[in-house]
């Protein structure tokens, strides 16, 4: 578990001093400054990208890095169902999802490709957390965008739109965002309550993505059967995509469900289909520096 005053991950991704990396700011309640947008006709009716934040610099709502512990999951694989719906129209299947997450010798390796996006984050762990060092988010044409980290002067890169701005010690990925409000229920479940504010690095830019958590528990029917769940609904603005997380206790928190929802009502859902805790936690999970490291 994260502790305040933590010493800095390792050298090779190295992130500010000054601030604890790693860190999720918890608001004392609703609102504080404009959510970051969505795409919606990508998020929901395309397989790629999948749901992303508004390029830009931050500058409108200014990011403030807070002092709440994170704690990584055990390795794991699960699968999803999914299924996409429009208002007044019977639901219709829309294939199968997945997320795995690998992290052993000081580095990890995250895939997710659903209602999302398909994205994979390599990066390190440090005792307060997810480091992300690079993140390739592939298109549904083939097409692979990047951003690279560079902590040490506090940098995200971004090949699909050619910009360098500057990230908060605690930012993190598209994919690496999922594991983090896991990381945050691991860490102490009393931190999802009130609004979360993490900072993305998205295809092309830079938002800080508000939570918030949806009553005390909600129940989902799922294929391992009926799971307990905390509801956390982002604060997305009206004309503007939302992405709704559904982590279980029961299942170290894995987010066991995950929907992206259009201005229109039209939405994906991915729901939980099997459980795979049994993955060699140590594959394919080091990080190679010379390949990932920011240039």
């Amino acid at each position: 578990r994260a502790a305040a005053g933590a010493p800095p991950p390792p050298a090779a991704a190295a992130r500010p001093a000054a601030t604890p990396p790693s860190r999720t700011r918890i608001a004392a309640g609703a609102g504080g400054g404009a959510p970051a947008r969505g795409q919606a006709a990508i998020a929901v009716l395309t397989p790629g990208p999948g749901w992303d934040v508004v390029a830009g610099d931050d500058s409108e709502a200014p990011y403030r890095v807070g002092f709440q512990a994170v704690q990584a999951p055990p390795a794991a694989r699960l699968t999803y169902a999914v299924v996409r719906s429009v208002p007044g129209q019977p639901d219709q299947p829309g294939g199968t999802a997945y997320l795995e997450w690998r992290a052993g010798d000081g580095g990890y390796r995250l895939s997710i490709d659903g209602v999302t996006g398909s994205v994979e984050s390599r990066g390190q762990m440090s005792d307060t957390g997810f480091v992300p060092l690079e993140t390739r988010q592939t298109s549904a044409d083939g097409a692979v965008d990047t951003v690279r980290f560079d902590w040490g002067g506090a940098r995200a890169t971004f090949t699909a739109s050619g910009a360098a701005l500057q990230v908060a010690p605690d930012g993190q990925d598209r994919a690496s965002l999922l594991l983090r409000l896991s990381g945050m229920g691991l860490g102490g479940a009393a931190q999802l309550n009130g609004v979360i504010e993490v900072q993305v690095a998205g295809s092309a830019g830079l938002a800080t993505v508000r939570f918030e958590r949806i009553g005390e528990e909600e129940t989902i029917d799922t294929a391992l059967g009926p799971l307990a769940t905390v509801h956390l609904a982002q604060l997305a603005p009206a004309g503007a995509a939302r992405l709704d997380v559904w982590l279980a206790p029961a299942r170290a928190w894995y987010p066991v469900r995950l929907r992206v929802t259009a201005p229109d009502g039209s939405a994906a859902t991915q729901t939980v289909s099997t459980f795979d805790a049994t993955i060699d936690a140590r594959a394919d999970a080091k990080t190679d520096n010379k390949i990932i490291s920011a240039p």
